[in-house]
């Protein structure tokens, strides 16, 4: 049965949300941000969630694809550390959806590590 095909309405939205709430908190606390205690975790989440399903409800302005002809695309290096050892951005033609930007911001990144000298490791 998996997330998707559970019983229990919108059940893999609230996981999404909570899930980003609780990665969110874990990053607030490693770079000592402010962030919500994690008893209000899961009331933020699902009402964020309940405001997100109304934006969808509301009317949608089309806009015009010729508006948009450029995306960005942006690479932090971190260390084991946390600390930002490289970061680069850059404007690239738009390509014809999210997954191919996401793909090609993958692939910037691991040129851009080799370019700096970073290497791989192996783990055993």
């Amino acid at each position: 049965m998996g997330i998707l095909n559970a019983q229990v309405p919108q059940l893999a939205k609230r996981f999404a949300f909570i899930s980003w709430s609780i990665w969110y908190k874990r990053n607030a606390a490693r770079l000592d941000s402010p962030s919500l205690p994690y008893s209000k975790i899961h009331a933020n989440a699902i009402e964020r969630l309940r405001e997100f399903q109304q934006a969808q409800d509301l009317p949608s302005y089309s806009m015009s694809p010729l508006l948009w002809s450029t995306a960005g695309l942006g690479v932090v290096i971190r260390d084991h550390e946390g600390k930002v050892i490289g970061a680069l951005s850059e404007r690239i033609a738009l390509p014809p959806s999210v997954d191919d930007v996401e793909a090609l911001a993958c692939r910037r990144a691991i040129s851009f590590a080799r370019k700096i000298g970073l290497q791989a490791r192996k783990y055993t």
